[in-house]
């Protein structure tokens, strides 16, 4: 059986095309800035195709007579059925064609035989066993999505028709009431600033080690699943699930992660933990804690979970124990940060990923310890790709009984030292170690 003749094509929709062309400037016109010759399935129609870009290449007209005389000077003037064949298409084509709608249907056809030639492609590689499942999983990745770049590439939109989208989502925006275009975080100062996580962005969450950021993710994952219903995804490499919900707990019912930990629980404290429980069994927040270190592997089950269910958030605790191919660290987590950044916008949500912060912040002098763009570690590319950079910083207090001083010792900065769409800023916090919670500071 021919395999080329069961692959999608349409000859008549490519020759209504190619005679419409040659009667018509404006849809040769179309014709070339919107097609290639790969994308026509009869030979024949490739070499007009091909003759029709020399003559415009040349910025001469587009005719039967200029393309005749072209296909003969490539030798294949008989081979397409001489000059007569070119007439025949001419006179078969229709007084008027939607050339958009015809274009639209030949790219669809050679994207539905491009997709049939990968899939025999990575068929073959998973039955020879030339490779391993991972590398098969990722050379599969890569030839699915080379395709479905294709089939997302769109030709120049005018600026009318984007300023009416923007309208109608302004006019979206005053009709609610909180006035956010985001994600929730949970915290007015932060929500002011970045007016919620966007769609697309990939935001960094860094701090030096026991300043809270898993605490913060995980305030922030449970905030946006009982407060929008949304669904999120919360990759811990760092933590097991049970240490997770156990934090998760301690947070929603107010008891606290020690007392849970030893055991040491009233029956009140019991009836808080089980009433809790039941509250976070509602939640859409899925946590994966089991050796997913490859930023591969993230990107697969982020994909399955969206097509499976849905997925509104991505939370990464974090980066740095995340691997990926490269020579150098620093090649590494370049690729890693790239990557996270093409997945927030492949899966069209905010992607928060956590980030340890260089050893070098701890030779400055105490006075000079607030955190800087510099100090991500291991790569500049991490605030190169990222949308939002923010720090948790806590300056060193003395200690005393004071009340009203240790109530502002406690306070933790977070620090928003980039902002790719608004400004930047502080929001004050205050970290509850006890109920593994933060809470903004009022003062």
């Amino acid at each position: 059986m021919n395999d080329k003749l069961n692959s999608p094509f349409n000859t008549q929709t490519e020759d209504f095309l190619i005679g419409s062309a040659l009667i018509d400037e404006k849809t040769a016109s179309d014709v070339l800035a919107s097609l290639k010759e790969e994308e026509f399935f009869d030979g024949k129609n490739k070499n007009i195709f091909r003759a029709m870009e020399k003559i415009n290449n040349r910025k001469e007209k587009i005719d039967h007579s200029s393309v005749a005389e072209e296909l003969s000077r490539m030798g294949v003037l008989n081979e397409i059925g001489g000059e007569e064949y070119l007439i025949n298409l001419m006179e078969s084509a229709p007084s008027y064609i939607a050339s958009e709608s015809y274009i639209e249907s030949t790219k669809e056809k050679a994207l539905g035989r491009r997709l049939l030639d990968v899939t025999k492609e990575i068929s073959d590689k998973a039955k020879s066993n030339e490779m391993p499942l991972k590398e098969l999983m990722e050379f599969a990745l890569t030839k699915i999505n080379a395709v479905v770049a294709k089939r997302k590439a769109t030709s120049f939109v005018d600026v009318g028709s984007v300023a009416d989208e923007v309208l109608d989502a302004i006019e979206d925006i005053r009709k609610n009431d909180n006035n956010l275009t985001g994600i929730d975080t949970g915290f007015t100062k932060l929500n002011e600033i970045t007016n919620g996580f966007q769609k697309g962005e990939l935001v960094i969450l860094a701090a030096r080690p026991s300043l809270g950021k898993s605490t913060l993710a995980l305030n922030i994952a449970t905030h946006v699943c009982k407060t929008m219903d949304k669904a999120v995804a919360f990759f811990s490499l760092e933590m097991g699930n049970p240490q997770l919900v156990m934090r998760i707990l301690s947070s929603v019912s107010a008891v606290p992660l020690n007392d849970i930990k030893k055991g040491k629980l009233t029956d009140d404290d019991m009836a808080s933990i089980y009433f809790a429980k039941n509250q976070i069994s509602k939640y859409k927040l899925n946590l994966y804690d089991d050796s997913f270190t490859d930023i591969q592997d993230i990107r697969l089950s982020c994909q399955k979970l969206q097509r499976d269910a849905k997925l509104d958030l991505l939370i990464i605790d974090y980066m740095q124990l995340i691997t990926a191919d490269g020579k150098s660290r620093y090649e590494q987590v370049s690729k890693i940060s790239r990557m996270l950044k093409v997945l927030a916008r492949e899966l069209d949500i905010p992607v928060i990923a956590l980030s340890q912060l260089s050893r070098d912040i701890e030779k400055r002098d105490k006075e000079s310890r607030s955190p800087m763009l510099a100090d991500l570690r291991e790569s500049g590319s991490i605030e190169q790709d990222a949308d939002i950079v923010m720090f948790l910083h806590k300056k060193t207090a003395p200690k005393t009984d004071d009340e009203t001083v240790k109530r502002l010792n406690s306070r933790t900065e977070l620090l928003i030292l980039k902002n790719r769409q608004g400004p930047t800023g502080e929001v004050p916090l205050i970290f509850k170690g006890q109920t593994c919670s933060f809470s903004q500071y009022e003062g």
